[in-house]
């Protein structure tokens, strides 16, 4: 999982500021996950987790 961030922290452009986070489909259920991102913004939802996270797209 880590070679996987890695490589997707290589395509932000230099200068962008965004926070990357990488997680599991259990992560999206536990309540500290949620709380932590509560008003998060999705710039990409294949697999429809924002729904779950209550998430703005």
């Amino acid at each position: 999982m880590r070679s996987e961030l890695l490589r997707l922290r290589s395509l932000k452009p230099e200068g962008l500021f965004l926070d990357l986070l990488v997680l599991s489909a259990d992560d999206v259920d536990d309540p500290v996950i949620k709380e932590m991102l509560r008003g998060c913004k999705l710039l990409y939802d294949g697999l429809g987790m924002g729904k779950r996270l209550n998430c703005e797209n």
